[in-house]
């Protein structure tokens, strides 16, 4: 009985460490997309700035 409930215990420790690298990695994902998203809005921006400079408007 004694072995079964230690089984029990370390498959739930393995499925909690699963767990919270999975959510780790998510973390990283979302991190680097938010990175890429902000480089992408910053060319974007510089794109839009060198079409329309603010003092060749008339």
């Amino acid at each position: 009985m004694r072995a079964e409930q230690q089984s029990n215990r370390e498959e739930q420790h393995k499925k909690e460490e699963e767990q919270q690298m999975k959510e780790a990695e998510n973390t990283r994902q979302r991190e680097e997309m938010q990175q890429q998203l902000f480089g992408l809005q910053s060319m974007l921006a510089q794109v839009l700035e060198n079409r329309n400079p603010p003092n060749s408007r008339q």
